[in-house]
């Protein structure tokens, strides 16, 4: 209170701690930190330090005599002794989008927070667009501020992880269907609509365009959700990283082109987040999943990393348009971009890969360890390469198989990836065809 000069009117009143208090409750010093009179906790002196922010430092207006008039400063307040300045506002455009589908974005590395300007530096305000935040910021000219720290400021959330189905569009009027549960979403006639992370002419339809994130927000507090924000995310399984050239590999076709390259000229901004935690391409790893929002001018992308995992005995599946697999008991729905495979079968032990939502992405079967010895082989001279083996199996039978084309003999010795086979790990499909062999080098008889 002395820094920023309440001393003096506690002294004139008197100057003994009741009066220090007195005055420290009419400008707000206390302010949701208790008025105990007591010993404080570190919590309650950081509230009356961040109420210092908005409380004008005392001044000398007039000197009369031997006697000083003293005023209250609108625009300094304590923050004014580090060169800063508080302020609060919606964000309504970052370097990347607007939040009106007819304006533009902001010139590199500047947002708008209300009708100023200013620089983003490493704030992340841009990050908020939207929203309604609270700054501190560098004060020279207004619209040259620059921002030091941004967060979001008195909003309202209502966040859903939804598919296709759970949303109901019916008179302009949108429902969310959750379970049993049906609640109305009263949207703005106004509102903003962010996909992907740039604004869009406002479509309601967009909300049922497959398995999405979506956020409503009211940044006014009226009632009304004045933005709405969709991610739509493609997803993959990571299979190599440049992070020298920023380039994700991913194995599949629903991410374009089967690479995410994050320094590609078009590309003005990028997010990549393993949980809650920002990182950079370097950290991602071969294996991971990836999902990416991507602006549909590719200008913004946003990438969720995940390297979750449900390992188990498959017990139940759907390959349908109600996606599933049924893992040691638990139900996981699949992605909208899963990876359907054809040798899929009940009770084998499988690995889900899932994303940041716990969906499946892809999966890997286990090989059923079923062991056996070569004790005869024929080859196939056809063009698709293949045969017959004799294998003496675990239970003691004899017993030949036809071999998959991936499986070929080569002077009577299997051969699969150029390795020679005797003692064998296989896999036998639904009609006994033999799916893997490897381990052994020994030389096999011709089959009887």
């Amino acid at each position: 209170m002395a820094v920023m000069g309440y001393d003096v009117l506690a002294e004139s009143m008197g100057g003994t701690d009741a009066h220090y208090f007195s005055v420290a409750r009419q400008y707000g010093f206390l302010l949701g930190a208790g008025d105990s009179g007591g010993i404080i906790t570190r919590g309650q002196f950081a509230k009356m330090i961040y109420n210092t922010f908005g409380i004008g430092v005392v001044k000398t207006s007039a000197v009369l005599g031997n006697s000083s008039r003293y005023s209250v400063s609108s625009d300094e307040t304590s923050l004014s002794f580090h060169g800063l300045r508080r302020g609060e506002g919606v964000v309504t455009a970052s370097d990347v989008s607007s939040i009106y589908y007819s304006a533009s974005a902001m010139p590199r590395g500047r947002v708008t927070v209300g009708n100023d300007s200013f620089f983003e530096g490493s704030s992340g305000a841009g990050f908020l667009l939207g929203y309604n935040i609270e700054f501190f910021y560098e004060y020279e000219d207004r619209n040259d501020g620059y921002i030091r720290y941004a967060t979001p400021y008195r909003n309202m959330e209502k966040r859903l992880d939804l598919e296709r189905e759970d949303i109901e569009i019916s008179g302009g009027s949108v429902y969310i269907n959750v379970g049993r549960n049906r609640s109305w979403v009263n949207i703005s006639p106004r509102s903003c609509m962010i996909y992907n992370g740039k604004a869009v002419e406002y479509d309601p339809a967009r909300l049922t365009s497959g398995d999405a994130e979506i956020l409503f927000v009211s940044n006014t507090n009226s009632g009304n959700y004045e933005m709405i924000f969709i991610n739509h995310y493609s997803n993959g399984v990571v299979s190599s990283v440049n992070a020298a050239n920023g380039c994700i590999y991913t194995e599949g076709q629903s991410i374009a082109g089967g690479c995410v390259d994050l320094k590609d000229q078009n590309v003005r901004k990028s997010y990549i987040y393993r949980g809650n935690t920002l990182i950079s391409v370097g950290d991602i790893k071969t294996g991971d999943v990836i999902s990416v929002a991507a602006s549909e001018d590719f200008e913004y992308f946003l990438i969720l990393v995940s390297d979750k995992r449900a390992r188990g005995r498959l017990t139940e599946f759907s390959l349908s348009e109600d996606r599933y697999f049924i893992v040691n008991g638990e139900k996981y729905k699949s992605a909208w971009d899963f990876r359907d495979s054809v040798s899929l079968s009940k009770s084998k032990e499988v690995t889900l890969l899932l994303n940041f939502q716990g969906r499946i992405v892809d999966f890997i079967a286990a090989p059923a360890k079923n062991y056996a010895f070569v004790i005869g082989a024929q080859k196939n001279f056809g063009l698709s390469g293949g045969g017959q083996v004799k294998l003496l199996l675990a239970n003691g039978t004899a017993q030949i198989f036809d071999l998959a084309p991936r499986v070929n003999i080569d002077n009577n010795v299997l051969v699969r990836a150029e390795v020679l086979a005797d003692t064998l790990e296989i896999e036998l499909d639904a009609v006994n065809t033999v799916r893997i062999i490897k381990t052994g080098k020994t030389r096999a008889p011709e089959l009887a």
